[in-house]
């Protein structure tokens, strides 16, 4: 039989399994004691990271090319971006949230947690009657701008704007909760259901099939976190109020929603410049460069993630948070700067590997744009970071001009050719060889802004010290 022991008390086939399953949980248990709850749960987050943005990358880089026209392929980046922009006030909320959940779950006090989410929820709600009914008031003119006729467009663009309402509040629950495991389910469910949905769908509904697989893994990914989450909406955990709190969170509220606002404006309002008034070639070849352009925050982007909790503790008991810093803008810095080169050399090569990547091979010099504006994001994200989580915000001063003078800049360059007829012909001569319609200069204006404000941000940290006296502990 197998499993049994012999005479001399040795165990079979079974029994050997049994020990080695035994050995491999003591010795998970032993890595997890050494690295603690931070680093442990890091690693993990990290490895389920990488393979859901594989299955990602397949769909997005592989399946998408051969499976969608060139301007629905283009579409694919500003749709997504306007869906997104119903959950602003969300994640400005979130932000502000993760600061206090962690607070109160640190606590115990399940009651607070209760109440904090109820009011989210009712934040949620209003977001999404207004984001639905902006939706519905501009689609007309989003369609006409985007050149798209694609059937199921508004229906699926709206469940998107919902959804985009709704996920922040079930992720911010679970990171504050320290619900990890139900964290890395839920990306991972998001990743499998992409690809297998993807497969089913994209063939019958073209454009509107990958929106509706969006929608699908959104509301399983929604569904994995109530699950998870479900303890503190049982009747046996009483709302407790946390208004005593409200003046230090409304004083971290008004800049994170600075940031977000300006932030999202500025992930919108580019693809969409390119969709609008650039070719249709241009906004497809732009898709697949950001496709590749975007690997350096694959390796690198979940530092900020981590660094948050550590930074915001450190804070609060009085201690330095200039060494992390330094480590995290090092190894962004130069794993993003490596992943960047490494892609970059590669990209003509691999965008001539497969048929449907062909067409886009003379767009891989872009890779290089995408790259770098990557790395300087992840960069000037790493500093945003930290002076948030000791509650300073005066950064927004260098980074907001930027970004409103990029925005700005970048629509006007394209959407002043309307003013034609008003201005001198000289001066419209001039102003056309000097910013022409092309994808590189849209890139580069792009570019440019994001390395302002990196050197910006270096400057306020020079000036303003690494180490500020009251985060020093006595």
């Amino acid at each position: 039989m197998v499993g049994r022991q012999d005479d001399n008390g040795h165990k079979g086939p079974g029994g050997i399994v049994f020990l080695v399953r035994h050995a491999m949980i003591n010795f998970i248990r032993n890595v997890r004691a050494r690295l603690g709850p931070l680093w442990w749960y890091s690693i993990l987050i990290s490895a389920s990271a990488r393979f859901n943005e594989l299955l990602n990358l397949y769909v997005g880089f592989f399946y998408l090319p051969k499976a969608l026209s060139a301007n629905e392929l283009g579409s694919v980046e500003p749709i997504t971006r306007l869906a997104s922009l119903g959950g602003i006030p969300l994640a400005i909320a979130s932000i502000v949230a993760a600061k206090y959940l962690s607070v109160y779950h640190a606590r115990g006090e399940k009651g607070k947690i209760k109440r904090l989410m109820r009011d989210m929820s009712l934040i949620a709600m209003v977001s999404s009657v207004i984001a639905v009914a902006t939706l519905i008031v501009g689609f007309e003119a989003i369609r006409t701008r985007l050149h798209l006729q694609t059937p199921y467009l508004l229906l699926t663009m709206g469940s998107l704007a919902l959804l985009a309402c709704w996920q922040p509040l079930v992720r911010v629950v679970l990171q504050g909760t320290q619900r990890f495991y139900a964290g890395i389910a839920m990306g991972t469910a998001d990743s499998v259901l992409r690809l297998s949905m993807a497969l089913l769908l994209i063939p019958l509904l073209h454009l509107s099939g990958y929106l509706l697989t969006l929608l699908i893994c959104g509301i399983a990914a929604i569904a994995i976190g109530i699950w998870s989450i479900r303890e503190f909406w049982s009747s046996g955990v009483k709302s407790t109020p946390y208004y005593s709190d409200w003046q230090g969170i409304l004083s971290f509220a008004w800049p994170a929603a600075v940031l977000i606002i300006f932030g999202g404006a500025s992930g919108t309002i580019e693809p969409f410049v390119i969709k609008h008034f650039l070719s249709i070639e241009d906004a497809a070849g732009y898709y697949m460069v950001c496709r590749l352009g975007y690997i350096p925050s694959y390796i690198v982007g979940s530092i900020g993630f981590v660094l948050f909790p550590i930074l915001s503790h450190r804070h609060e008991r009085g201690e330095d948070t200039g060494g992390y810093l330094r480590q995290s803008l090092l190894v962004t810095i130069i794993g993003g700067t490596a992943a960047c080169i490494l892609v970059g050399s590669c990209s003509s090569w691999l965008m001539g590997l497969l048929p449907q990547w062909r067409p886009y091979q003379p767009y891989a010099p872009q890779v290089w744009f995408i790259g770098a504006m990557v790395v300087l994001d992840l960069t000037n994200s790493i500093y945003f970071t930290r002076e948030m989580a000791c509650r300073r915000f005066s950064f927004l001063w260098i980074s907001i001009p930027i970004v409103l003078a990029e925005c700005t800049f970048l629509y006007c360059s394209f959407g002043w050719s309307a003013l034609q007829d008003y201005l001198p012909q000289d001066f419209w001569k001039w102003a056309d060889s000097v910013m022409p319609h092309t994808l590189t200069f849209a890139l580069t204006v792009m570019v440019a802004a994001r390395a302002a404000v990196t050197i910006g941000l270096a400057l306020h940290w020079h000036f303003t010290g690494t180490i500020r006296p009251k985060e020093i502990k006595t």
